[in-house]
């Protein structure tokens, strides 16, 4: 999958196991759900490897004991 990522920036939320880009923090800020409390930039390889990647069987993506996202048993 060819994916430009150059420029972008995304924000990891623990505490709801997703992603979110920069460009919509507003956006989210304003939501219902709102921008989560606990979201810290994330490097573009940990977003490309665990956002638009695939777990491998027996995995999900969740996050890890250093708080960032992470393969763990499903």
């Amino acid at each position: 999958m060819a994916t430009d990522m150059k420029g972008r920036v995304f924000f990891w939320s623990a505490s709801r196991s997703t992603f979110y880009p920069a460009e919509l923090r507003e956006i989210y800020k304003t939501s219902v759900h709102g921008w989560p409390s606990d979201a810290v930039e994330v490097d573009t390889a940990l977003f490309v490897e665990y956002g638009l990647g695939s777990a491998r069987p027996g995995k999900r993506r969740g996050t890890g004991p250093d708080g960032l996202p992470a393969w763990v048993t499903a």
